[in-house]
């Protein structure tokens, strides 16, 4: 609402999704900004100024003196810590978690809005956005918000100490600090040029993989698995190179950071010399401390415009998607008159244009498609069947949308035009289903009434089914209702329908995918419940599109869509009597419903007895299934407990190959050692008198600029390693989903599979490379010190052992607790995207049964848990470093015991290695969280990586060696035997065809048919191998189908899905995706399918066939079968 009032016309002021994100955040992020503050600003002022104390105090030979500074340096690491806790709890908690909750959950209330225009087009997705930009945006603004808030306020307090300590020739290294800010912040605008680019790289290719996987069985049947993988591969090499640009411009401006201590002490020590100062050990190694703490400063403002940039991104992404133009709201009925009006239109004109999303990838604008009713018609009346029929194309289904206000694609509708009751029930032309239960597609949020559950049921013709199930009404239907068969998708859409008891049932080609005979029932179910004995003023209507033309004659009222216009016929007499109905029905044998007897109606009474006593049984036994809310219980994954495994790590490291990796080490090696040898001759230079000699300011000067060059050297190394590695990971797991079989994509969720490769692919790539960099920087860095204190005083190693001693158990055991939290964090991100898609496909539904508000709690609960689950990855590292500075007082006070007892040191290395003392905290936890850090974020690495690693099942071999092959196999017109033919699906299952026994000689035409759920499916499933016969074999012209390559076998079949498969693009694409056929033999394809004049090459249809009806969707299919002239055996599935 606010946003939307911002573009109100009487508001001038420009809407900003970053004020409502600022008034959802602001109480909780003071509060830590001042804490976080206050720790900043002592780490660079308190600090340095008593490191110099007790410096100059030991070279003094006062150990009364240093003792009270070490005091009072103890209280100042103390209070520190707890401040930095208290700022860390609130910035890595409750900041992100309100953002990252109220950006969410404004995304999903918008998804959930009927009729969202353009959201392709305009280059956003709910998916992505909830998958992957926010993800993102949470996992990095804790712990940036928290570190940056550290670091920051180190930058002004840090150059007045820098003035304190050394005079005004101090701001000539305070300026060439900030002009390294200025410099980091050039680096990351390129960066975040770079990661726009990526981002819609990685959206393409998100896109192309839901597309992938949404038509998976069509691809499986028309063997493009090499194809796709090929595109994929393509993609992410793309969005790799833009991945190394962004990474390198990132690690670029963090690195800056990282030679601060150097390049600022190199021109401010020079120039401090040079001017005629004497260096003293004290001042220097004070101020070297400033500028150790001010490389935090540097870096962390770095990170923070990147975060910034990224967080500035990511609000626009957002913003562009709440202000994409809704459909308006259908009209309702006023009232109904004594007649009983349903629905009424009045000079009715849809017109469609081409699809937002299509035009953008192909360039090409379809022809407007229109539609028209002129005049004031009643539609639907209590008490009558009104039937809408039509030639495939002929806008029967853009009719139907249209009397609901909402029709598929970029529809211009009149407003006012149609005119519907308030209590409605939809059965769309596609089922459409969520991944719960049977109850729950049903009900969707509704309370339940077990009588009606009962009564929508037997109507639909569920009786049986339910006895069939294993779970009953609580068995899972699978994502978009894979696990049940089509006819049972279509007749559950139609028993959620009929819940409700609605006014008027707008139902959508009911009857295509049922058998005959269930066809007959579901017409004789919604007779009686429109025409039934009841009171007319009670009745329903009905409005339902008919393909099944001999069913005509039990209707009331025809509606002829032909030509763009809808011809009305008061009665069934009338249509056969118009030049349209004769035509029509030539050929056609009329089917009337006889007479409903006494017997028909005890029948069906005791079959609703039975129903209802099954939904109520169910009801009682559903304890184990339901949680305390009262949802059914998702299944989830399997997650892994304890540490990563060391295989994972390995596999990552050695992907671009193990000479890349050591290159890498050495880099860093050499890089850190250096700036060991740079201290010690600061140490030097002091002790011999702190002059302005050449050779001092030469050897340091060669010194910092190599420690520089193998630093840029070793980030430009690791930004080409994370960018190999990414590239050469995806293509591994990618083949191995593609070469799972059909089990595993019915099984497993399209969330679970898009969360591996959007969310966590997408942290290893915005976090792995800074990750890597952080842990060789720190940890030699820290190592580089130890070491260095070590040298000096011998027995401090016993005291840094003890510290290590106490502090990598506790370490251990958290980072067993982080990663098995981030694996259900991970985890928890699935339903997530699986109620992301399910709102994007189910909007009109949400508004026809009122149940938005059921989607939209489902993604605050699944938000929640996910939430609490990474607020509680996020939290662990400070725990674990308010333990390390705790440490490190115990590591301040062995150090200032033993050198009293060590008082021979000179006093440059009595302020080398105080500095590293004072500072060994503070990279102490620097090493310990970024080393969590990395160990955590191998769980997104681990979850992605068990798709190579892991026990996925694989199909059999693409291809096998020729001598493995018959030589000439199939001949021309081959036998089919099927010979005691044993299939299960799952082995939890019960078998799906038993002992099937079938002999089909070369050039028969064979029906098959049977109930819905009988198994005809299954048959086809043997044929191509998408599952293997449990006992018994196949032969196709007497060779067994298992000595067959799978490419090779379904190159020779040809297939026409159940359930036609239309992917977003042009025709051309859909039926030559990859440009392997001419044009003219398009054509010829599309001419011989019976739809060549409805649609040319050029016209475009959105994902699912958007933009088609559904038997345009169908001939098209059947075209690209007919273009495949290899086939020598062809399923035409429910094609006519």
């Amino acid at each position: 609402d606010n946003i939307k009032g911002c573009c109100s016309s009487g508001k001038p002021r420009r809407p900003s999704l970053g004020r409502v994100a600022w008034l959802s955040v602001r109480r909780p992020f003071l509060i830590g900004f001042v804490a976080l503050f206050i720790r900043g600003t002592s780490n660079a002022v308190s600090l340095p100024l008593l490191i110099k104390a007790i410096v100059d105090s030991v070279v003094d030979g006062d150990f009364e003196r240093m003792r009270f500074y070490l005091g009072m340096l103890l209280v100042e690491r103390v209070l520190g810590a707890i401040l930095e806790h208290i700022g860390a709890r609130i910035m890595t908690t409750q900041v992100p978690a309100r953002l990252v909750a109220t950006l969410g959950s404004l995304v999903v209330r918008k998804a959930a809005t009927p009729g969202v225009l353009g959201a392709s087009g305009a280059g956003v997705d709910s998916q992505v956005l909830l998958g992957r930009e926010l993800t993102m945006l949470y996992m990095r603004l804790g712990a940036m918000c928290y570190k940056g808030f550290i670091a920051t306020p180190s930058l002004l307090s840090g150059a007045v100490t820098l003035v304190i300590l050394l005079g005004w020739p101090a701001l000539i290294g305070v300026a060439w600090v900030f002009l390294t800010i200025v410099f980091g912040y050039r680096f990351q605008t390129y960066a975040k040029k770079a990661e726009e680019v990526m981002s819609k790289i990685a959206t393409e290719r998100l896109n192309a993989l839901g597309n992938v996987l949404s038509c998976i069985k069509a691809i499986k049947y028309f063997t493009w698995e090499p194809e796709f993988l090929a595109l994929l591969a393509e993609t992410r090499a793309r969005e790799c190179n833009a991945l190394q640009i962004r990474v390198n411009y990132n690690l670029f401006a963090l690195t800056l950071g990282k030679v601060t201590p150097v390049t600022g002490s190199l021109v401010t020590f020079v120039a401090f010399a040079l001017l005629g100062n004497t260096i003293h050990a004290g001042d220097i190694f004070a101020a070297n401390s400033v500028f150790m703490t001010m490389r935090f400063a540097v870096g962390a403002s770095a990170v923070l415009m990147e975060v910034y940039k990224s967080l500035q991104l990511t609000l626009e992404r957002v913003q562009k998607y709440l202000l994409l133009a809704e459909r308006p709201t259908r009209d309702a009925l006023e009232g109904e008159d004594s007649s009983g009006v349903l629905a009424t239109v009045d000079d009715l004109y849809v017109e469609t244009a081409s699809l937002a999303d299509v035009v953008l990838q192909t360039g090409k604008v379809n022809a407007p498609f229109t539609l028209s009713l002129q005049g004031h018609h009643v539609v639907a009346r209590r008490g009558q069947l009104t039937a809408v029929c039509g030639a495939v194309g002929s806008g029967k289904t853009t009719f139907l949308s249209a009397l609901l206000g909402f029709a598929e694609g970029e529809t211009s509708l009149r407003p006012g035009s149609s005119r519907l009751c308030a209590q409605l029930g939809w059965c769309p032309q596609q089922a459409v289903l969520i991944s719960g239960s049977v109850r729950d597609n049903i009900l969707m949020g509704r309370p339940q009434d077990d009588r009606k559950l009962a009564r929508c049921l037997q109507e639909a013709c569920w009786g049986l089914d339910l006895q069939q199930l294993t779970a009953g009404l609580d068995e899972t239907v699978g994502t978009r209702g894979t696990a049940l068969s089509g006819g049972q998708q279509a007749r559950l859409c139609l028993a959620r329908a009929l819940y409700d008891e609605p006014a008027l049932l707008l139902l959508d080609d009911p009857m295509a995918a049922v058998d005959a005979s269930v066809g007959r029932f579901l017409l004789r179910s919604l007779r009686r419940r429109c025409c039934g004995n009841g009171v007319e003023k009670d009745l329903p209507g009905a409005v339902v599109i008919l393909n099944q033309l001999h069913f005509l004659p039990n209707f009331d009222q025809v509606l002829v869509v032909k030509g763009g216009a809808v011809t009305v016929c008061p009665d069934f007499t009338d249509f056969q009597g118009s030049p349209q109905g004769a035509e029509m029905l030539a050929g056609v044998e009329p089917f009337l419903l006889p007479p409903e007897s006494e017997g028909d109606r005890r029948a069906d009474q005791d079959e609703l007895g039975r129903v209802l006593a099954f939904v109520a049984g169910s009801a009682k036994d559903r304890g184990a299934l339901v949680d305390a809310k009262g949802q059914l219980a998702p299944v989830s994954e399997t997650v892994a407990v304890g540490l990563v495994s060391f295989k994972v790590l390995k596999t990552y490291l050695l992907s671009p190959g193990w000479p890349f990796l050591l290159l890498i080490v050495t880099t860093f090696l050499t890089t850190f050692s250096l700036l060991g040898v740079r201290d010690w001759w600061m140490a030097v230079w002091a002790d011999s008198g702190g002059g302005n000699e050449p050779k001092f300011i030469l050897v340091f000067a060669a010194l910092c600029l190599l420690h520089v060059l193998c630093a840029y050297i070793g980030v430009f190394l690791v930004g080409l390693f994370v960018s190999r590695a990414g590239r050469n990971l995806h293509a591994d797991c990618m083949e191995r989903i593609l070469r799972a079989p059909m089990s595993f994509f019915e099984a497993t969720p399209t969330g679970r599979i898009m969360s591996r490769f959007g969310t966590d692919l997408g942290a290893m790539d915005s976090t792995m490379a800074a990750q890597i960099d952080f842990t060789m920087t720190f940890g030699m860095t820290f190592l580089m010190m130890c070491a260095a204190v070590t040298a000096q005083i011998p027995y401090i190693s016993i005291v840094f052992a003890l510290a290590v001693a106490l502090t990598v158990p506790i370490v251990h055991g958290l980072v067993i607790f982080q990663q098995d939290l981030k694996r259900h964090s991970n985890n928890a991100m699935t339903p997530i995207l699986s109620n992301a898609d399910e709102v994007k496909r189910m909007s009109l539904v949400m508004d026809i049964f009122h149940c938005r508000e059921f989607f939209i709690a489902r993604h605050q609960q699944y938000n929640d848990i996910w939430t609490k689950l990474s607020d509680c990855v996020l939290f662990t590292p400070p725990i674990v470093e308010i333990w390390v500075n705790f440490v490190h007082v115990f590591v301040l006070v062995a150090t200032g015991f033993l050198t009293m007892q060590n008082t021979d040191v000179s006093a440059g290395l009595v302020g080398m290695y105080w500095s590293y003392a004072a500072l060994w905290g503070l990279f102490a936890t620097s090493t310990v969280g970024v080393v969590m850090g990395l160990l955590t974020n191998l769980t997104s690495l681990e979850r992605l990586l068990e798709y190579k690693l892991g026990n996925l099942a694989s199909e059999p071999a693409w291809f096998l060696p020729d001598s493995k092959e018959p030589a000439e196999w199939p001949r021309n017109a081959p036998e089919l035997h099927f010979q005691q033919v044993a299939l299960r699906y799952r082995a939890n299952l019960p078998l799906a065809l038993t002992g099937l026994d079938l002999h089909v000689k070369g050039g028969e035409r064979l029906g098959i048919m049977g109930r819905t759920g009988a198994g005809k499916t299954s048959i086809t499933a043997v044929v191509f191998r998408l599952v293997d016969c449990e006992s018994g074999c196949l032969l196709i012209d007497g060779v067994d189908v298992r000595a067959l390559g799978l490419h090779r076998l379904r190159k020779a079949l040809s297939m026409i899905p159940q359930e036609p498969i239309v992917m977003s693009g042009t025709v051309r694409y859909n039926l030559d995706p990859f440009r392997k056929h001419l044009d003219a033999d398009l054509l010829q394809a599309l001419t011989d399918s019976g739809i060549g004049e409805a649609l040319t090459l050029d016209t475009i249809a959105g994902g699912d066939g958007c933009g088609l009806s559904a038997g345009q969707m169908q001939l098209l299919t059947f075209a690209r079968t007919l273009l495949q002239k290899a086939g020598f055996v062809i399923f035409l599935f429910w094609a006519i």
